[in-house]
């Protein structure tokens, strides 16, 4: 369905089919040739230092677990802030799992499972502010998704407000397997 009405100019993600993604899976199948989304090879060395915030003093499976509970951006804030969470944070494969928590919208995700040289934290980075519903969105490739993450996003405000009514325990500790 063209989107071509002068009113929607800007907002034409809020129209754009959620699951019309035609490049979505094509972009998922190139990111290991994609060099910014390729691991570095060389990795800053952190685990020398000996933090002294708060975080540090945690276990480390505690701390991880804080940090998956918060949102991209604030957990962005807080690894700056802090060279404990800065330490959790330089792991690959805790940003693959952050993906899985946080982005159960974008199902095309597990299709890129199987590949070893992905930087999820980059990857995640671009998905998160290419994929954030906003006015003036003109990246038609990524434009479904963002109305699929709009449209994911309204229905757990509408599923946690149900199940406060129904009295029935939140899904949330269902997504992805995180209990």
């Amino acid at each position: 369905m063209p989107l071509t009405y002068c009113h929607f100019c800007h907002q034409q993600y809020c129209a754009k089919n959620p699951t019309d993604t035609p490049m979505v899976d094509e972009l998922f199948q190139n990111l290991s040739t994609d060099s910014k989304f390729k691991r570095p090879s060389l990795e800053i060395e952190l685990r020398e230092r000996r933090p002294t915030d708060p975080f540090g003093q945690l276990p480390l499976e505690i701390a991880q677990q804080i940090c998956m509970f918060l949102p991209g951006d604030s957990l962005k804030a807080l690894a700056q802030a802090s060279l404990s969470v800065q330490m959790i944070t330089q792991d690959n494969s805790f940003w693959k799992r952050f993906m899985q928590w946080d982005m159960p919208w974008l199902w095309e995700f597990q299709t890129l499972q199987n590949q070893k040289d992905v930087n999820y934290k980059s990857l995640y980075l671009w998905l998160n502010k290419m994929t954030t519903p906003r006015y003036g969105m003109d990246d038609l490739n990524l434009m479904g998704v963002a109305n699929r993450r709009r449209v994911w996003g309204v229905c757990e405000q509408l599923a946690s407000r149900y199940n406060k009514t129904t009295g029935q325990a939140p899904a949330e500790a269902m997504k992805w397997g995180r209990d």
